[in-house]
């Protein structure tokens, strides 16, 4: 398993909320490579959002206000290049 932290400006919210949340875990992924979005749970504090998504070829744990700095951590397995003939 890698990780990494990756941190970015979450977008201001113009739809519901689950879409929202399911955006922005779909963009992560789509920058990292983690393929299709299986599973996502999430939890908020006040105005900080929590969002854990599996997807599969790793997981995300994110932490965000809406519209403002967010950070996420995540775990991806390796990916083997294969060697051309």
């Amino acid at each position: 398993m890698v990780t990494k932290i990756y941190l970015f400006k979450a977008p201001k919210r113009y739809t519901e909320r689950e879409e929202y949340e399911i955006s922005i875990l779909e963009k992560i992924g789509e920058k990292f490579r983690l393929g299709e979005l299986l599973d996502y749970d999430v939890y908020y504090q006040g105005d900080i959002a929590y969002l854990k998504g599996r997807f599969s070829r790793g997981k995300v744990m994110a932490k965000f206000v809406e519209g403002g700095e967010a950070i996420a951590l995540l775990r991806t397995s390796k990916v083997r290049v294969g060697r051309f003939k």
